[in-house]
């Protein structure tokens, strides 16, 4: 830690994750960098970074934690996939190595697990790789709801709007873990003297089924939405063919497949830490803002 005041550099940080953990860390008394595609003038503390630019290590000296969680899920191919988000990952890290950061983060997900065939599982494990021989920290978290939801949670509670909704891989489940939960996890990596060598899963051992899941997001928007079972393969084929075309879509074929293939069960490497993790509940002080 540097003394006085220690400093966070978070990229990604206008994402939904980057913004619940800056202001995590605001909260905590640190000194956050933004990291961020375009800066707003009206932010001190913010410095432009894409993953598909090398990063100079003089804008990361001086800095006590690296919290990584930008990642382009605009691209859909294997290729382009690994040319910005896992390059873009080395690069990042091997500059904190240059500039000497205290403790590096890379937030992953619980889709990146040994043997999965969903193509964000696998970069995310192959960023994992590149973590592990940087000496930083894996954060493995699950689908991430709270007050601030957004990522796939906000764009499931937006769909909600419609009269009918496709339920598709109503019978599979998530794992979730809430917005504040994850942030005390990653707070506490960030300072701790030891932290883990393996990946920490971040996500409630219970199941969420998808279909309680949707009906419970159409609830709480008092939507009186529809749903309606459709086999989830031939709209994953559709999508398929619709992103060679290419199409930009809301939703990606390969989150589709990630949403029909759930990942093993969390183990407690979160509660070990001394962290409290809640089911999925869309209570008042949980529910994903509208």
């Amino acid at each position: 830690m540097t003394a006085g005041r220690p400093i966070a550099a978070i990229t990604g940080a206008s994402g939904y994750l980057g913004r619940v953990i800056r202001s995590a860390f605001d909260a905590e008394g640190w000194r956050t960098i933004a990291l961020i595609r375009s800066p707003r003038s009206s932010d001190q503390d913010a410095l432009p970074f894409t993953l598909r630019d090398r990063i100079d290590p003089a804008i990361l000296e001086g800095i006590d934690a690296l919290i990584h969680c930008a990642y382009d899920l605009s691209l859909t191919s294997r290729r382009a996939i690994w040319d910005v988000n896992v390059t873009g990952t080395e690069q990042l890290l091997d500059a904190a190595l240059v500039a000497g950061v205290g403790r590096s983060l890379v937030i992953s997900s619980t889709a990146a697990y040994p043997g999965t065939d969903q193509i964000y599982g696998r970069a995310k494990l192959a960023t994992e790789d590149i973590a592990r021989t940087r000496g930083a920290v894996v954060i493995r978290p699950g689908l991430v709801f709270g007050p601030h939801a957004g990522g796939m949670v906000g764009s499931l509670s937006k769909a909600m709007a419609l009269p009918v909704v496709p339920l598709l891989a109503g019978r599979s489940h998530i794992y979730a873990v809430h917005e504040d939960d994850l942030t005390a996890v990653v707070l506490k990596l960030a300072t701790m003297p030891d932290p883990p060598t393996t990946p920490v899963i971040v996500a409630h051992p219970e199941p969420v089924n998808v279909a309680v899941l949707l009906r419970s997001l159409a609830a709480e928007r008092g939507s009186r939405t529809r749903f309606v079972p459709v086999p989830w393969q031939p709209v994953f084929w559709m999508l398929r063919l619709a992103e060679m075309a290419p199409v930009r879509l809301p939703f990606r074929a390969d989150s589709l497949w990630g949403l029909a293939h759930p990942p093993p069960q969390p183990d407690l490497s979160a509660t070990a830490l001394g962290v409290s993790l809640r089911p999925w509940s869309l209570s008042a002080d949980s529910a994903p803002a509208r």
